[in-house]
């Protein structure tokens, strides 16, 4: 009989621990596109696409959804309506970097010093 408690209470702790893994949701993606967003804002610093203040404000903007993801991750899950927060904020990000890129503001002596690699 204690063996089958036992047997049974072991049963009941691997379902309820597989379905908090489940449950959570994976932020690889979530931290690829941060990666390559830093990536190509840095690009554009040094072709000369990003005056200082634009350069300093996207970078605000990155480590505000750097915070939002720390504060996702803080409890040990990341649930679906904290991934779609951290993706819309990415989105959001992703468009102020490409309209600050090619708005024709231009850094002024970073335009002469770019060479192509």
């Amino acid at each position: 009989m204690k063996a089958l408690k036992t047997t049974v209470l072991i049963a009941t702790l691997t379902l309820v621990a597989s379905t908090g893994f489940a449950a959570a949701h994976s932020t690889k993606q979530i931290d690829r596109n941060q990666a390559l967003q830093f990536e190509k804002i840095e690009d554009a610093r040094l072709r000369g696409d990003l005056t200082k203040r634009e350069y300093r404000q996207l970078l605000e903007e990155q480590n505000r959804i750097a915070d939002l993801e720390r504060a996702a991750k803080a409890d040990g899950r990341v649930t679906g309506r904290e991934v779609r927060e951290l993706k819309s904020a990415q989105s959001e990000a992703r468009e102020n970097i490409s309209s600050e890129e090619q708005d024709g503001q231009k850094a002024w002596l970073r335009r002469f010093l770019y060479k192509t690699r």
